[in-house]
């Protein structure tokens, strides 16, 4: 059931920040965004890792793994509300990335 929020939130994200936001996966509540850096389009490891930084500050807990993907794991009990506000989170850390 929430795999559906989670793919519609992460869906318009993409569509948001088509050049940051390469493509995005996953199953169930477990995903990841493939990070690629809006100059020259390839993955970028660096801006994975410091949106990872970034979104964590804002107090969404993600992973970065050392590729250019952040991992979005919430807990399986989540409420909807809960997870549209961390998804929030990702997005005021993607609106940064446009700022600078």
């Amino acid at each position: 059931e929430m795999e559906s929020v989670v793919k519609k939130q992460l869906g318009e994200l993409q569509e948001r920040f088509p050049k940051i936001i390469g493509d995005f996966r996953g199953r169930g509540l477990m995903h990841a965004i493939y990070i690629t850096d809006p100059q020259t389009g390839e993955a970028s490891n660096s801006m994975a890792r410091d949106l990872t930084w970034d979104i964590v500050r804002r107090g969404v807990m993600v992973f970065y793994t050392n590729r250019p993907t952040i991992k979005i794991v919430p807990p399986l009990v989540i409420s909807e509300e809960a997870l549209l506000d961390g998804i929030g989170g990702i997005e005021e850390a993607l609106e940064g990335l446009e700022t600078e």
